[in-house]
């Protein structure tokens, strides 16, 4: 019989609230039957990976005009890749009209994504419970919307005979990283 662990996540739900926060628990499954064959167990690094959703977080903060311009680019994108002449030119003439108007070109707001969803800047709005410490935090590469939709983020904990469980909260300050997002993007204006 090997080593049987339990990890379990839960999900806030609450959009609006402040904080989002999500349940870690791990445990050793049958301690008593462990104790039984060991005098000692330790299990090192037990890894929890929490999908942290901050979509909402950018299509909330993100002004229209910011917006239109990475709708334009997109449709452009995807026109490219197929194999309508007159969708690609129409794509291409709306992306020209576009980013005539606006001040904030594409490869700006883009830049300013990947800066927004850098790991070690969204650690900064993360705060994990003892025993849990927090380990990789980086963003989910593709996305088919205008933003990212999730940050992975990994929890770990060591468990033992001594102490098979680990609970504790995995906690978002959302509201501090959108008001992140709008001083960034106000910044772009500029």
């Amino acid at each position: 019989m090997g080593i049987i662990l339990l990890k379990e996540i839960q999900n806030s739900i609450d959009p609006k609230s402040e904080l989002n926060k999500y349940w870690l628990n791990s445990m050793i499954r049958n301690v008593d039957y462990f104790k039984k064959i060991y005098q000692e167990l330790e299990i090192d690094d037990v890894n929890v990976s929490v999908h942290v959703g901050v979509e909402r977080c950018f299509s909330t903060t993100f002004p229209k005009e910011m917006k239109r311009v990475l709708e334009a680019s997109q449709r452009w994108t995807r026109a490219g890749h197929g194999r309508d002449r007159n969708e690609i030119q129409r794509a291409w003439l709306n992306l020209r009209k576009v980013t005539r108007t606006s001040k904030i070109q594409v490869g700006d707001l883009i830049q300013a994504i990947y800066k927004l969803t850098l790991g070690e800047l969204f650690t900064e709005y993360l705060v994990v419970d003892l025993p849990y410490s927090l380990e990789e935090v980086k963003r989910e590469e593709r996305f088919m919307g205008l933003f990212p939709e999730k940050m992975s983020v990994n929890a770990f904990t060591d468990l033992n005979l001594r102490q098979p469980i680990a609970k504790g909260y995995l906690t978002f300050k959302k509201k501090k990283y959108m008001k992140k997002i709008e001083d960034f993007l106000s910044g772009l204006r500029k």
